[in-house]
């Protein structure tokens, strides 16, 4: 909690372990999202993934289209301003239901973070070692 160092790291351990995410979408999820929401207020059209131009499509609803990274074939093209156009190769579709879904079942399902937390005397030490540093700080 005191150092926002390695704060990417844990995260995409805590989508692996509670969340079971597997390492691309972890790398997907953060590499589009992370920052580029916070400090830009919106995702990049395109971003390089594993040596393709990926960009992203959601869906409100439908678990067809959770998590699914698909091949576009031919390359399409996306618009990032009223004049300039980049071409990408595939796409990184997520339905935001359901990753509300994987959020909240990572926290309240068995073996979720709650469970996990009252078991695992590790994961203890470090909450406990978290919630200290964020009321002595």
């Amino acid at each position: 909690a005191k150092s926002a160092k390695g704060t990417t790291d844990r995260a995409k351990a805590y989508m692996r372990r509670f969340m079971h995410y597997s390492d691309d979408h972890c790398a997907l999820l953060m590499d589009l999202f992370r920052h580029k929401i916070v400090h830009l207020a919106q995702p990049p059209a395109v971003i390089a993934f594993k040596g393709t131009k990926t960009s992203w499509h959601y869906w409100h609803d439908d678990s067809a289209h959770h998590l699914k990274l698909v091949r576009v074939d031919p390359p399409a093209v996306s618009p990032v301003t009223s004049v300039l156009t980049i071409t990408f190769d595939q796409e990184f579709q997520i339905s935001i239901r359901h990753m509300v879904a994987d959020v909240i079942d990572s926290v309240h399902a068995p073996g979720g973070y709650l469970h996990s937390l009252s078991s695992d005397a590790d994961l203890q030490d470090r909450f406990g070692k978290a919630i200290g540093d964020i009321y002595n700080a």
